[in-house]
């Protein structure tokens, strides 16, 4: 957003649009294909903005090849219906691989051409104790999707002790499945999709981990950082049509997890970023807002409504000038996010369970985003300010991974970088700055931080695309 006054008779400065990262130019909202403007004959205000769409993204290849029975042999079985194929990778030719690939390895268990309704890869925990040493991630590849894990992301000590506490990690058996889902969870998430007028795109795709020892069996279903999995498109799919994939939890309730298109070897994938594990589709959420046309922030809006991240306010308008509370940002940034609601008893003196934020405002909580008045108040009905909101922002750097400035300076010396900086509450300075090195934040004007500002819906929808895309989550 670049206002330039140019008096009568003078020049202007030539504006050039330039795409954030992974991003490229498409037109101005005035159907201008170039890139950079210099636009003559001005005779009154004008106001345009730059479209931009997201690149198709190629994934980097893995360390180490592929490799498809020679990591462990394959066990065929039936559950409940279903054909499922399991490999139980041998300890020997796993130590093999990781050594001969070294620190930081992707070892790739290729079952592309299993025709199984279920594949499941099954280790040891001490192959995964080993593989966490090595800083390894496992990555099972089927002809329906993909899952990555990062091998610290298992947290071997707390399966040990919710089994029981046994340390003895060769008789600890971890099993990661890809499956189709069943008849029964297929409908759910076709009638929650038509529910919320989604599209279906790709068929669901479950993703689990399960940890046992003995005759006792827990599931694996929450991670420290965002773990990624594909599921494969099928062949013609429009990217364009495409919004985003989402979660049908248990209760019936749909969630937008982090997506993006991603290519293969050729084929289209989306990549779904998440700290959970669940069952995923992909869909199309067509949507608009009749009063955000021209405007600055009208791409990062459109984009996170399509993501089911924003919504309108009523007749299918934005409302984009209007301030946003505090139960909306909570909101709005544990959409984002694609952070699992909770449910459980109130956090907060003022905050109800039957209120439409509650849930939102406990998964915040749960995830450490937000903590409330020092009276165990959260005053969701009030405006949120720009340092509360860059408090929270920091926090979920820290959650999302996203690389911080690795500057010396200390966060006194960020800030005084700007002219209003001693107008800080000490409490926010640490989050304020996290968000200025992160580049998520750089202030009103040149020279102005205005931490006791109060924070518009355009702002947050810029702010919250921001820190997904820097985050490489969409």
């Amino acid at each position: 957003n670049s206002p330039q006054t140019v008096n009568e008779g003078d020049d202007g400065t030539a504006v050039t649009a330039v795409p954030a990262s992974g991003y490229h130019f498409v037109k101005w909202s005035d159907n201008n294909p170039s890139a950079t403007r210099t636009d003559m004959n001005v005779t009154a205000n004008l106001a345009v903005t730059a479209e931009f769409e997201q690149d198709a993204v190629i994934l980097p290849p893995v360390v180490v090849p592929p490799v498809g029975t020679d990591l462990g042999k394959i066990v065929n079985s039936e559950r409940n219906g279903q054909t499922v194929q399991t490999v139980v990778i041998d300890r020997a030719a796993l130590a093999s691989k990781l050594t001969a690939a070294g620190i930081g390895a992707t070892i790739t268990l290729s079952l592309d051409d299993s025709k199984s309704d279920v594949v499941i890869g099954e280790l040891s925990g001490d192959m995964f104790k080993i593989m966490e040493q090595m800083q390894a991630k496992l990555q099972i590849r089927t002809s329906i999707g993909s899952f990555t894990l990062p091998a610290k992301q298992l947290n071997l000590a707390a399966l040990s002790a919710s089994l029981g506490g046994s340390s003895d990690l060769n008789g600890l058996k971890v099993r990661i499945e890809i499956s189709v889902p069943t008849a029964t969870v297929k409908k759910a998430v076709g009638d929650a999709a038509a529910r919320f007028g989604l599209l279906e795109i790709a068929p669901p795709v479950e993703f689990s981990i399960t940890a046992s020892y003995g005759d006792k069996t827990v599931e694996v279903s929450r991670f420290n950082a965002y773990v990624q999995r594909t599921i494969a498109l099928p062949e013609g799919t429009d990217p364009g049509k495409i919004s985003t994939a989402i979660v049908v939890d248990p209760n019936g309730t749909v969630r937008q997890v982090p997506t993006k298109i991603v290519k293969d070897v050729g084929k289209s994938y989306a990549l779904i970023s998440s700290l959970t594990n669940s069952t995923y589709a992909v869909v199309g959420h067509p949507v608009s807002f009749a009063d955000v046309a021209g405007h600055w922030a009208s791409a990062a809006i459109k984009d996170l409504g399509a993501r089911m991240v924003l919504e309108g306010t009523a007749d299918g308008q934005f409302s984009p000038s209007r301030e946003i509370t505090r139960a909306e940002f909570a909101a709005i940034i544990v959409r984002g996010l694609g952070l699992k609601s909770e449910g459980g008893s109130a956090t907060f003196s003022d905050v109800g369970a039957d209120k439409w934020y509650a849930s939102s405002v406990q998964a915040a909580v749960g995830y450490g985003l937000i903590s409330g008045m020092p009276d165990g108040s959260f005053h969701p009905s009030d405006r949120i300010t720009r340092e509360q909101a860059m408090v929270i922002l920091g926090k979920a750097i820290a959650l999302t991974g996203l690389p911080v400035d690795p500057t010396s300076s200390t966060d006194d010396e960020v800030l005084n970088a700007f002219g209003d900086a001693d107008e800080a509450s000490d409490w926010a300075k640490s989050g304020i700055a996290a968000s200025i090195r992160s580049g998520l934040v750089t202030g009103r004007g040149a020279m102005e931080l205005a931490p006791k500002a109060n924070l518009t819906r355009a702002e947050v929808a810029q702010l919250i695309e921001r820190l997904l895309q820097q985050s490489g989550l969409i």
